[in-house]
């Protein structure tokens, strides 16, 4: 065998190996709960109490909406909780006048373990702004995420879905900053 198709059949095989290896460490990243402690922002004279929960992804784009969300309430003069979706976080959020959630989708349906908190947790007709992030454009993905929220008493406010094609959606923080300002009364 000459040369050359050995070292192109064995980039290929080599390319073919990193790949595999690759998407299951992403599969693993992805099943792993990530738990954080409740983290609070601002005064304790403000108009009220906002919870942001979020579900981390592959990239960093869940966790850099949070960051905006939590600077936006901060602006409006909320005090802001942020932390985590996992098994451990709270579930009686009546306390919150607002929770805006922020998750992955993948596979075409909202992150498992957002799907099952929202089995779980207590809105009692909270206001709730839902945030989906998918590798796609499709609008319908805010439409599931809506879709829970209702069957779990939250009444929703606000919903945006943003993609992150490669690279995160261009202007994605001036149209939180603006859902925010929507949705917020």
């Amino acid at each position: 065998m000459k040369k050359w198709k050995i070292i192109t059949l064995s980039s290929i095989l080599i390319l073919l190996i990193s790949t595999t290896i690759f998407f299951k460490i992403s599969q693993s990243y992805l099943e792993k709960e990530q738990i954080t402690e409740i983290s609070i922002f601002g005064d304790e004279n403000t108009r009220g109490e906002i919870l942001v929960l979020y579900r981390p992804g592959i990239t960093n784009f869940q966790k850099d909406l949070n960051d905006n969300a939590i600077d936006e309430t901060i602006k409006r003069n909320w005090t802001t909780s942020s932390t985590t979706i996992s098994s451990q976080t709270i579930t009686n959020l009546t306390k919150f006048e607002y929770v805006i959630i922020i998750t992955p989708v993948y596979e075409q349906k909202i992150h498992d373990d957002v799907s099952k908190y929202l089995k779980k947790v207590v809105f009692n007709q909270t206001k709730i702004i839902g945030i989906v992030t998918s590798g796609s454009k499709h609008s319908t993905y805010i439409d599931n995420l809506n879709e829970s929220i209702t069957q779990a008493n939250g009444k929703i406010v606000g919903g945006l879905s943003l993609s992150y094609i490669i690279f995160p959606e261009f202007g994605a923080k001036s149209k939180m900053s603006t859902l925010i300002t929507n949705s917020i009364e």
